[in-house]
């Protein structure tokens, strides 16, 4: 069975984003049967989002102060949203139907790699010093190294 994921990358965002992707997922949450109770309450979120907001406007002047304050409120927003993906997935218990209700994102199951094949057309030519070999591989999907071993 796979396990749930939510891959927002909300603390990456630019602010823009984060001001349109909380609102999605505000508006997701509000009056979810899925998710009844969630920690923080949509009071609290609305309260934290609606600083984010008038922060933004307030810190256009340039303000040093006012951008302060912003990127407070900023950082609040996104420890709660992250809160949130936490409930959601406790809350959803590995069904993406349920997760997917709340807007969050939900990543891709992870899935093994495929068998790493034999090496193919390996060339060992003569260098120009004494003892010196050079060789050529071509190069193998999902393999990080290869080793060789030289003997008589």
């Amino acid at each position: 069975m796979k396990k749930l994921i939510i891959t927002n990358g909300i603390d990456k965002m630019s602010e823009s984003k984060i001001e349109v992707r909380a609102g999605q997922i505000i508006a997701a949450m509000t009056a979810n049967l899925n998710f009844p109770n969630p920690k923080p309450t949509i009071p609290e979120m609305n309260v934290a989002y609606n600083n984010f907001i008038n922060g933004l406007a307030d810190c256009r002047t340039g303000d040093r102060l006012k951008i302060a304050i912003k990127n407070e409120y900023k950082a609040i927003l996104v420890d709660m949203l992250h809160e949130w993906a936490n409930y959601v997935l406790f809350i959803s218990d590995n069904n993406e139907a349920i997760a997917l209700s709340s807007s969050f994102t939900i990543g891709k199951a992870s899935q093994p790699s495929p068998a790493i094949l034999k090496p193919e057309n390996l060339r060992v030519e003569n260098g120009i010093n004494s003892g010196e070999l050079i060789h050529k591989i071509n190069k193998v999907m999902y393999n990080r190294g290869y080793l060789f071993q030289y003997t008589t």
